[in-house]
């Protein structure tokens, strides 16, 4: 190893500590331990580490990002000010504050686009202070010292090391650990008056009074505050093509299974192993990418939600979220394939097999036309292409596999969420309300972002505005509570803007907004949000595409959903005076109802596909399906309606064991066969015009066909709502 003077290049930042390494699922880590402190103005390594421990939010912007480039959850502005800052500061008289140490990652950046590192350079040994160091230099953007033993000729047992880099090339990402970070970050800037320009000005609402009364109330010697801080870097990951963000997002997902969990949400948007979730990813990818602004916005998808176990949309502003996508991509691309070609078999309890899922994904995805016989994995060994499947696949393969997919099957289930009149509604309403917001202060631009552009920004606010609002509750008369954060207000602004909204998408998908129909409206609108109901409408498409397609070597996928879209929508947008508004076919609340489903859990989709295959084999809807065979979706659609009848008599067998008790078992078959046929029969009469002769002649073709009208469908409120099997 070549002796010399270190080379001439300036690097503003360094730490200084003990190395080490550990080996993880992306390879190689190597770290130093050291730690961040805060107190006054000091020129040391460790009190300027603080101020580079900066959230993800700000160092990269959320707008620029793939959906392959996150690596965090949300950062939890309120849960940092009320619960985290109080306990760094607060005095106690068993000594400072401990924190656990922090988890930071140096990774490269150009601005903040994420880049790769220049090659690592050839070690050299240079002596520093009296030591003699082993070096390595990335370029300008990083130099790796470690303490060199003279004598044995290697590293020094003693494990010293010394982290340079400069933060035009490199930042540090805390990647375990940033609600910890953030308390010493916020109490940082407060002290030194450094909010503005910092990259988060707009969060100091959150922290700045807290903090200032704290300090105040509390003989704290920030001095004494000091968190340990693990910094690593991915020492076989410099140079081009490299990866070491994604290495950083599974590192990530390693050190939090053991910790807190991270929400479903979150799950999805960082894990590499699972087909699914990368393919449900890059759905939202093609939505921020969308530049021709022609699918739903990304503003009106939930992908952001903390709540651990939590799959159902929670904000109002949304009309689907990240797990209804994934379900819809689960269903369409996996199957199995009994799931979409027979549309009268129930979607069971327990996991579907594995290979009935990658044998089917591999004949949507069309896996024969995309690789040869064996594929390549990253160590150029064989894979065998029949072979691959959900939780199986080479890295190399994914972004081909990702790609087939966004122009296919991910296109046309975009486009059914983009196209169909209720989601188009939706959407055009929240667009007009972003485009007539313009913030008028830093509060009001709060309430905005939290809609609009701030991952996590609406839960932070909500949780702050109930902590408030329990916080004045609770405290004496004596000392109430007068003056109301910025927070508080910026949430109540957003309540306000939420009635502007239902009024406004009433107007457009009703065309009234009126009180009662903007409630009937909203009421329609939680169903259409659901899972259920969504992987039905991408059930149904899958299920006419595969079979009751006329030319299936002149349409696209995507031109197949458009056509779907405009044949529902010229049903639900039809009817006269004297016909009930068909927009509102699906509400519970109507007269003569066809939605008669109480729990509306996810295998409840095969009964909105039912209604949807009703509306298809409308003579409205028929008119936009030149390219599908109207027999063919006839046919599924009395198969479908045939079981749907089943799940009706079902619901009123146990409405009438309840209501009445002493009835015996064939008495209440008797009536509840009898009481779901009619109501049936009205219901398709009064939204489908269908004529009594002819549902009591489908009706006995159906009962010849299938004896066993007493075995019912699963219990319909026996089915775990956030429990859906490979999804």
């Amino acid at each position: 190893m070549v002796f010399g003077a270190a080379k001439p290049r300036a690097f503003q930042n360094y730490v200084e500590g003990t190395w080490g390494e550990f080996h993880s699922i992306s390879g190689k880590v190597d770290y130093l331990l050291t730690k961040a402190r805060l107190g006054r103005e000091a020129a040391t390594a460790e009190r300027r580490l603080t101020t580079h421990l900066v959230p993800v939010r700000e160092v990269l912007r959320p707008e620029d990002l793939n959906f392959n480039q996150l690596l965090q959850r949300d950062l939890d502005d309120h849960r940092v000010a009320v619960s985290l800052i109080p306990y760094l500061l607060s005095e106690r008289a068993t000594g400072p504050a401990l924190f656990p140490p922090i988890m930071a990652v140096l990774l490269p950046f150009d601005g903040k686009s994420p880049t790769d590192f220049p090659a690592l350079e050839s070690p050299y040994l240079t002596a520093r202070d009296d030591m003699t160091m082993q070096v390595q230099d990335a370029g300008e953007s990083v130099r790796i010292s470690k303490l060199y033993d003279g004598t044995s000729e290697s590293l020094s047992p003693i494990s010293y090391g010394r982290l340079e880099w400069n933060s035009e090339y490199s930042r540090l990402v805390v990647l375990d650990g940033q609600h910890r970070a953030m308390a010493l970050l916020a109490i940082d800037r407060t002290i030194r008056d450094a909010w503005s320009n910092s990259g988060g000005d707009k969060y100091r609402f959150f922290y700045e009074k807290r903090i200032k009364d704290l300090l105040r109330s509390e003989s704290v010697n920030l001095d004494s505050v000091e968190v340990p801080v693990m910094v690593a870097w991915f020492p076989d990951l410099f140079g081009p093509k490299k990866h070491p963000h994604k290495a950083a997002r599974q590192v990530f997902v390693d050190v939090n299974k053991e910790a807190r969990q991270p929400s479903e949400s979150r799950i999805i948007l960082l894990s590499d192993v699972d087909l699914t979730n990368i393919l449900a990813r890059r759905l939202l990818s093609e939505l921020r990418n969308d530049v021709s602004a022609s699918l739903l916005p990304l503003y009106a998808v939930e992908y952001d939600n903390p709540d651990a176990k939590k799959t159902t949309s929670g904000r109002w502003s949304a009309i689907t979220n990240i797990h209804n996508l994934k379900s819809m991509t689960s269903r369409v691309v996996f199957g199995p394939q009994q799931y979409v070609d027979e549309v009268n078999r129930a979607i069971t309890r327990g996991r579907d097999r594995t290979q009935d899922r990658d044998s089917f994904m591999r004949k949507q995805l069309r896996v024969d036309e995309l690789f040869g016989p064996v594929l390549r994995d990253a160590d150029n060994q064989p894979f065998q292409r029949n072979d691959l499947g959900e939780l199986h696949f080479p890295a190399t393969a994914s972004g081909t596999l990702e790609g087939a997919f966004a122009s296919g099957w991910g296109r046309s289930i975009l486009v059914l969420l983009s196209d169909l009149h209720p989601y188009k509604s939706h959407c055009s309403a929240l667009t007009a309300l972003k485009n007539e917001w313009v913030p008028s202060d830093a509060v009001d631009q709060l309430a905005h972002d939290a809609l609009f552009s701030g991952v996590g920004m609406f839960w932070t606010l909500r949780d702050a505005y109930e902590y408030h609002k329990e916080e004045t509750r609770s405290a004496p008369r004596s000392n109430a509570i007068n003056t109301k954060p910025e927070i508080s207000k910026a949430w109540e602004i957003l309540e306000e803007r939420k009635v502007e909204f239902h009024k406004a998408r009433s107007q457009i998908y009703l065309g009234t907004s009126e009180e009662v129909s903007v409630t009937k409206c909203n009421e329609a609108f939680e169903l259409f949000s659901t899972r259920a109901c969504q992987v039905g409408l991408a059930l149904t498409f899958a299920t006419i595409w595969r079979n009751a397609l006329s030319s299936k070597g002149d349409v696209s996928l995507e031109e197949g959903a458009k056509s779907v879209a405009a044949a529902i929508n010229s049903w639900l947008q039809s009817g006269s005076d004297s016909t009930p508004s068909r927009a509102l076919f699906l509400h519970r609340g109507e007269t003569k109802p066809i939605n008669v489903l109480g729990h509306l859990d996810v295998p409840r989709a095969i009964e909105f596909r039912y209604f949807w295959l009703e509306v298809l084999s409308s003579a409205e809807a028929l008119k936009h399906l030149s390219n599908f065979d109207p027999a063919g979706i006839r046919t599924y659609r009395d198969s479908a309606r045939w079981h749907y009848l089943k799940t009706w008599i079902e619901i009123r067998r146990k409405a009438l064991r309840t209501s009445d008790p002493n009835l015996s078992d064939e008495e209440l078959k008797e009536r509840s066969r009898r009481s779901a046929t009619n109501e049936m029969r009205e219901s398709l009469d009064y939204w489908f015009s269908l004529r009594t002769n002819d549902f009591d002649a489908w009706h006995q073709t159906s009962q010849t066909a299938d004896t066993s009208l007493d075995s019912a469908p699963e219990d319909e409120e026996s089915v775990d709502d956030d429990d859906e099997s490979n999804e």
